[in-house]
């Protein structure tokens, strides 16, 4: 299965191995850990020693096993239901392959690429937009050359080709270090709904359709080959469907070979940049698509440059027909890259924010407030929190759930300082940023903005002409005044720092906040998290998220506790607690 064959170029040139390995047995992911398996032994072999290479966590014959497990649950059962929707009745008619006459050797490809410029963009300023990666810009430059191509709007089926190196789908696995072929394809259908044109308007609204088109299949669709292949009652009526004509396949961004490298000299083991990974077969094989887009990042002296190939079988298109459609891809890619230059194109999608149940132009309305982080469910004491907050708001009183702790603090106390440790609260706790969004026949929202600013009002009552008792009436006055104000739910944060100066080192800190947002257990745990005084970050682990929490919360259902309740090795309860705060 392996065969290598070293091509001297004397001296004076370094040389080049040609290593060839069959595709059954490694994968693109395989060869990235050979080549520095290589580097590393041929430097041991250069020092007269043995190379200690890392150890293979997981074998390729566990991992198999592992996946004839991961086949036969229901909740991948489960699953066979989207696949049947989306294979359906086989989308937008292709040209059908004849495996007799359509072989490998009628295959011809016709290249496709962008200069750096425009690659760029798909690689990182438009993923920052859009919350996704350069595969959501690259298939939704194919669907709209498509459409343009065939002169249709109709869905398409498409195979889309990933790593497959998913961990999560056998237990303890550890792929990092494991040589195979892992390659896994599932089907999407791709619809635009009308959307777009590779050098129109709607190209914003396009990437998103498709971007949750693409993000729909139940666990990004590694359960599709398993059913299909490895489940006994499910093969079946899956090899029945439709099968998509069109495949994609994105090989990922590779550094550039030979050339030099960002910070030094050539590195000795990278593949060339012409044959690099480059694959042979039997001639006499089936073509296994009408179409396929085979596509791949290589960084070059003058930066990423997009490569890739529209390869189809010779009898199905003229060579001219097949170059119009790769032409309308690039255009289309380069009118998704001048997105950047419209402030307003980017966004979230619902398949964002999986544990709640929003729409797109929902998404929308709130993103035109503020950009967002999150959007996360009320817990149960939440919601009711926010009923009573909403009935106690028709009165005159004071919001009963507005709470304020009030701390003594000794020593210098600089306001800006104080509003660096606020900032460094709310990048540790992104949930204390959110407000809260009602909805007219929906649940409300827990609503966490990207970014937040805790107000810090400061007082000095120093002054040597007020007696003790007027500083402390004074002071009293302002904290009260600070907990009548109460909060607007909608607009966050639902936290604010006052600070009384009462002498030259002594002061007052109100910590006041809504307590739909803090319980009695998390003060304490917040004060902990930098210093007012000096604005230092002390060194703590991460902290639990509330997306987490909420996460369970909802994978655990209504009404259903969890088994048992786990106490990290030294929690305590807060300082000075000796019950169950509120």
């Amino acid at each position: 299965m392996v065969r290598a064959v070293w091509l001297d170029a004397g001296p004076d040139r370094g040389g080049l191995l040609a290593l060839l390995i069959h595709h059954a047995v490694v994968d693109g992911v395989s060869w990235r850990i050979l080549t520095q398996d290589l580097a590393v032994s041929l430097e041991a072999a250069r020092h007269g020693r043995t190379a200690e290479l890392p150890p293979v966590e997981t074998s390729f014959a566990d991992w198999a096993q592992g996946l004839e497990q991961a086949a036969r649950t229901s909740e991948r059962a489960a699953e066979a239901a989207h696949w049947t929707t989306v294979l359906g009745d086989g989308g937008a008619a292709l040209p059908a392959l004849d495996p007799a006459v359509d072989t490998l050797a009628t295959v011809t490809t016709v290249p496709a690429g962008l200069a750096p410029e425009h690659t760029l963009p798909l690689l990182t300023g438009l993923p920052e937009r859009f919350h996704t990666g350069p595969d959501a810009f690259l298939v939704t430059a194919l669907a709209l050359a498509l459409a343009a191509w065939r002169g249709d709007t109709e869905p398409v089926l498409v195979d889309i080709e990933g790593h497959g190196r998913a961990e999560q789908l056998v237990p303890d696995a550890e792929l990092s270090r494991t040589v195979g072929w892992f390659t896994a394809v599932h089907p999407v259908r791709l619809d635009l709904g009308g959307l777009g044109s590779p050098s129109g308007e709607g190209l914003a609204d396009a990437v998103k359709r498709i971007k949750e088109q693409l993000g729909a299949a139940p666990d990004g669709g590694l359960g599709f080959g398993l059913l299909r292949h490895l489940d006994p009652e499910l093969r079946d009526t899956l090899a029945a469907l439709p099968e998509p004509r069109i495949a994609y396949n994105y090989l990922g961004r590779f550094g550039s070979s030979g050339g030099p490298e960002p910070s030094g000299p050539p590195a000795p083991w990278s593949p060339v940049l012409t044959g690099s990974l480059g694959g042979g077969a039997d001639d006499a094989l089936p073509a296994s698509h009408t179409l396929t887009l085979n596509a791949s990042v290589v960084d070059g002296p003058q930066g990423p440059v997009l490569q890739a190939g529209f390869s189809f079988p010779g009898r199905l298109f003229e060579t001219t027909e097949v170059e119009r459609l790769a032409a309308l891809w690039t255009t289309a890619l380069q009118s998704l890259g001048r997105l950047l230059d419209d402030p307003a194109a980017g966004g979230h999608t619902p398949g964002d924010f999986p544990l709640v149940q929003v729409d797109q132009p929902e998404i929308d309305a709130l993103e035109a407030r503020a950009p967002l982080a999150d959007l996360l469910p009320l817990s149960p004491l939440q919601a009711g929190l926010y009923f009573l907050t909403g009935f106690g708001a028709e009165g005159d009183g004071p919001d009963v759930y507005t709470t304020q702790t009030v701390l003594d603090l000794d020593g210098d106390l600089d306001t800006e300082r104080l509003r660096r440790a606020g900032r460094a609260l709310l990048a540790r706790h992104p949930n204390l940023r959110a407000g809260f969004h009602g909805r007219r026949g929906a649940d409300p929202l827990q609503v966490v903005p990207a970014d937040a600013e805790i107000p810090v009002h400061a007082y000095d009552l120093a002054s040597p002409d007020l007696s003790e008792g007027l500083r402390q009436g004074r002071a009293q006055n302002i904290l009260a005044a600070d907990r009548r104000r109460g909060f607007d739910l909608t607009a966050p944060p639902l936290l604010r720092l006052t600070a009384v100066r009462l002498a030259e080192r002594r002061h007052l800190l109100a910590v006041t906040s809504h307590h739909i947002l803090l319980d009695g257990w998390s003060g304490p745990c917040s004060y902990g998290t930098c210093s007012p005084s000096t604005g230092a970050r002390p060194a703590l682990p991460p902290a639990p998220t509330a997306t987490t929490c909420s996460g369970w919360r909802v994978a655990t259902g209504p009404g259903r506790r969890p088994s048992g309740r786990r106490r990290s090795p030294g929690s305590t309860a807060p300082p000075g607690s000796s019950r169950k705060p509120p």
